[in-house]
């Protein structure tokens, strides 16, 4: 019997009929017992094996020799009631049920970890979500902002700061969240907004002659430098 066999009928198991690894019709307690002590030992079982372990939880002793009656009898038993292919059988139910408890398992860690990118990501907007709230309430704050930068250059460049970091962090997240969602690490091409934050803002900046010169005068700002640049 196949493993895909037993996954079947392991799963919906008749009404009148046992499963291989269960008690048997007509079989007595006592020679189901011997069968469970061979069943529970595992791969690399064998009858001799069974009856020690039987001797020993069962009786509670350890000896090595088993008397000639009792082995004779031991294997009688297990030709009589198919303990080989019995056994086989219950190792295949029992890795079928592992197989799905593992599979259950690693999609509760998939969705674990896609629900913390998740809660990362919404924690990690929460910034730009109040800038875009500010915009939306006075619409001349990217003004007043730069209009600041002659005596504190640093105001606008904290908001550029906050949202280059969570462009920054946002790709990571989005892989991690991919990943645990066993989708493809590379979005499809409508996914892709022109590259990265930073390719963006770059040339948005290089392309509008105001910007780059208050680029320039931040970064001389920073740097201590007095200098002034030609445009």
């Amino acid at each position: 019997m196949s493993a895909d066999d037993v996954a079947v009928r392991g799963a919906v198991p008749g009404d009148d009929q046992p499963q291989p690894w269960e008690r048997q019709p007509g079989e007595t307690p006592r020679a189901f017992h011997a069968f469970t002590h061979y069943r529970d030992l595992g791969p690399g079982r064998s009858v001799d094996r069974a009856w020690r372990a039987h001797r020993t939880a069962c009786e509670g002793q350890i000896t090595d020799r088993i008397p000639a009656a009792r082995a004779r009898n031991w294997a009688r038993l297990a030709a009589r009631w198919g303990w080989g292919d019995r056994a086989a059988d219950w190792d295949s139910e029992v890795d079928r049920q592992t197989r799905q408890r593992t599979a259950a398992e690693h999609a509760d860690i998939r969705l674990r970890h896609a629900r913390l990118a998740q809660a990362a990501a919404t924690a990690l907007t929460v910034p730009v979500r109040a800038t875009i709230d500010a915009l939306q309430q006075d619409p001349q704050l990217i003004a007043k902002l730069v209009a600041r930068t002659t005596t504190d250059p640093m105001a606008l460049l904290a908001v550029v700061a906050v949202v280059a970091r969570v462009a920054g962090l946002l790709p990571g997240l989005a892989t991690m969240e991919r990943i645990a969602l066993g989708m493809p690490l590379t979005p499809p091409s409508d996914e892709r907004p022109g590259g990265t934050f930073a390719d963006r803002f770059s040339q948005r900046i290089t392309s509008d002659e105001v910007a780059t010169d208050l680029a320039i005068a931040l970064l001389d700002r920073l740097a201590h430098d007095d200098t002034p640049r030609p445009h």
